[in-house]
Order: structure tokens, then sequence, then C-alpha cells
């Protein structure tokens, strides 16, 4: 069997669970349950389901929305700190296994770009995972622009992870409870649809933004954009080259970026 390196691995800590458990509100109890233990699990059981599908080395990244969701910046920066530190320990025992995204507080453009910098310099991770919004602010806002800069000089990737809608969307929910069975799990597959459509959205949205034409050294990966090859073929339609004369990005420009 051909070894991988899985991305994304999620894991729970004592300062993220709390945003979680939110997200569980329609999974059943027993359902929950299991995933926690999983979630929680740094040693044989985690070690032999990688053994199991081949895989050689697990890049861990916290589960559920983190403190993106939270309103207080302070308390945000404080719990994206001790998330970090809490990953960095567990992978101080496997480092031959184990690599760490960084989870940041993104309320905070300097603390983030500085959280960052703490965790690719002195905790070696290996870059950050962000969700599309923080309390509907996406990365594109320019008041992003000092993490951007931080981020391209620190040459550390980025990873692109979905996050649920700002606001409920109960046409496509209707839609999908009219059609699946009633069980828990539905909910979640109403995020999975959503989803499949936010992640490509929000990575074209950034490079038609000119957003990647400033700083274009950013490494970027996108989680879930299985979508992204048919919504690349509207950059090279006219109306994407419209688009991106009117943002200033470059059609070609933007396909370079976005080819992973």
């Amino acid at each position: 069997m051909v070894k991988k390196i899985a991305l994304e691995e999620h894991f729970l800590d004592p300062a993220t669970e709390p945003y979680w458990r939110p997200t569980m509100v329609d999974v059943a109890p027993a359902k929950t349950a299991q995933l926690y233990a999983s979630l929680t699990d740094f040693g044989e059981q985690r070690l032999q389901m990688m053994d199991k599908a081949g895989i050689a080395r697990a890049v861990l990244a916290i589960a559920g929305p983190g403190v993106q969701t939270e309103r207080d910046t302070a308390t945000a920066v404080r719990a994206a700190r001790a998330s970090n530190d809490f990953l960095a320990k567990e992978l101080q025992k496997r480092p031959d296994r184990y690599s760490g995204f960084a989870h940041l507080a993104m309320q905070d453009a300097k603390a983030a770009a500085d959280e960052l910098e703490r965790c690719v310099r002195e905790l070696k991770f290996c870059g950050a995972m962000i969700n599309g919004h923080t309390n509907g602010k996406y990365l594109d806002d320019r008041s992003y622009d000092p993490f951007w800069e931080r981020a391209a000089a620190l040459d550390a990737p980025i990873y692109l992870h979905p996050a649920d809608p700002v606001a409920p969307l109960p046409a496509i929910a209707g839609y999908l409870r009219r059609r699946l069975p009633p069980f828990p799990e539905s909910q979640a597959a109403t995020r999975t649809s959503w989803r499949d459509a936010a992640v490509p959205a929000m990575a074209l949205r950034q490079p038609l933004g000119a957003l990647w034409l400033e700083f274009a050294k950013t490494a970027v990966a996108i989680s879930q954009g299985e979508r992204l090859g048919n919504d690349l073929g509207y950059v090279r339609s006219p109306a994407g080259a419209l688009l991106a004369r009117c943002t200033g990005a470059r059609p070609r420009h933007v396909l370079r970026r976005l080819s992973f």
C-alpha cells in the first residue's frame, strides 16, 4: 500500500470543545460520544486507524468552528493559543506520525499573524487551517492584509476550510429535508450541500478580488473543493474575463493560483 499524508485530521482539545458541541445538536447522543472519543484520542486508536488506511503522517487540525465563532476577541485569542499549546504537546509525543495546523483567532489580524509566526517558528507547525469566515467577515476583507502579509513572509501554507453559512438557508434546508429520511444527520447533509459550493466560491472570490495578486507568494490549499474544476470553467468564460477586468485579476493568473 502506498503510504499517504492525511491533511485536516481533526481533533478536539479543552479550549475548542465548547465551540464544537453546538454543532452536534442534530446528531444522536451515542454518535456524538463516539465522535468525541475519536477526536480526543492521540494514541493507539488513532494510530491503528492510520496504519489500516496506509497513512504515514497525519496533519492535525481542530474539529468544528473553533474560536472563529467567538464574539469576544480577547477570549478567542487566549483560546486559540491554548489550543495550539495543547496540540504542540501531543505532537511532541509522536513527531514521527503527527504534524499540526495552527488554530487562529481571526477576529484580530495582527494577533492571528503573531500566533501563526509563533506556531511556525516555535511550535514547528506546518501552517494554519482557517474557516471561511469569522462572524461573517471573509478572508479577503482588507482588515486581514497584515495577516496575509505575514503568512507570505513566513511561507506558511494556509489551508482554507468551509464554515457554515452566516445565516440559515431555509430554502435549501427545506428542499433537502423533503428528500432525506428523518434521521439526525439530515442537518449535516444540509451543511454539506452548502459547503460543496462554498469552498470553491471562497477560493475564486479571493483571486478575483485581487487578494492573491497582492500576496502572490502566499501558499494556499483548499479543503472540500471537489467542484472547483467545474467552477474554473466560469473563470475561462467571457463573463469570468469581464469580472476579472473589473477586479484587476487576470484569468490566467487565477487559474495558476488555483492549480494545487
